[in-house]
């Protein structure tokens, strides 16, 4: 037990607890937030419900097209700077949108909501949990999915409360001010590329014992005899050392096959 607390924490884990935070305050506002605003934008600016949710409907669609390159940023440079771009983006265009009044202006901020959701949504969350756990995939997807389901539980009764008290307008300045709170610090501060920039391996595991055995094989191999060895070996050497006395004696002459065998003219 007390080997397990000195034990310092994964990083990977130390990541997707905010990072799941955060989830939960993008997919509130940003998704689930929505449904809240149909009926004040309907009243105020006389737009009919098709109309709104056709913006919404835009929303999806701009997200799913999005995810494509979104994946390829991820491949190439990890989350850090796409998430917290998305942090900056976010809040931006929901002040923008609490001062729309006109129904092309209100599509094409829901278009470009549906690129920045791509940015910060599961998409690149779950691109964290590939890249940072393998054994214990399943129990950091299971982190993150449990705290985004609180999204809807929190923010839609929180924004009907915001919309109700200030008017939608005010809520959605609420509203992106605490998206940029919770999200950008977080994206900012805690996001990391990949486990091997820190000298870790997925699920914070150790390097395995057999290319630390292969290691040290190639290191002994490598390594250079030491200056005290007395014997040495050349073969191409005009004379050798003998073992015993440590003289030098020249070497026995070479002798042709030839002269091995005996000629006819001898007796024997």
């Amino acid at each position: 037990m007390v080997n397990l607390l000195r034990r310092p924490v994964y990083y990977g884990w130390v990541m997707l607890v905010p990072v799941s935070i955060a989830q939960v305050v993008s997919w509130g506002i940003l998704y689930y937030a929505f449904s809240v605003f149909i009926t004040p934008m309907s009243i105020d600016l006389g737009w009919s419900r098709v109309a709104l949710t056709g913006a919404f409907s835009l929303l999806l669609l701009c997200e799913g097209l999005a995810a494509v390159p979104v994946g390829r940023w991820l491949d190439r440079h990890g989350p850090r700077v796409l998430m917290t771009t998305g942090s900056i983006l976010g809040p931006a265009l929901l002040v923008v949108w609490s001062q729309v009044d006109q129904l092309w202006a209100f599509y094409v901020i829901m278009a470009l909501l549906g690129v920045v959701s791509a940015a910060v949504l599961y998409e690149p969350a779950f691109a964290i949990i590939a890249v940072w756990f393998r054994q214990r995939r399943g129990r950091a997807l299971t982190v993150l999915t449990f705290f985004g389901a609180l999204a809807s539980f929190v923010f839609i009764p929180l924004s009907a409360f915001l919309v109700e008290w200030l008017g939608w307008r005010q809520a959605l300045l609420a509203l992106a001010a605490l998206l940029a709170l919770v999200t950008l610090p977080i994206h900012a501060l805690f996001l990391r590329r990949r486990p091997q920039d820190l000298g870790l391996l997925p699920d914070g595991q150790a390097l395995p014992a057999k290319q630390e055995r292969n290691a040290d094989d190639v290191a002994a191999t490598t390594s250079t005899p030491p200056a005290s060895s007395s014997r040495v070996h050349l073969p191409a050497m005009p004379c050798a050392t003998v073992a015993s006395g440590g003289s030098r004696s020249p070497l026995p002459p070479r002798r042709s096959l030839a002269s091995l065998i005996p000629s006819r003219s001898s007796p024997f």
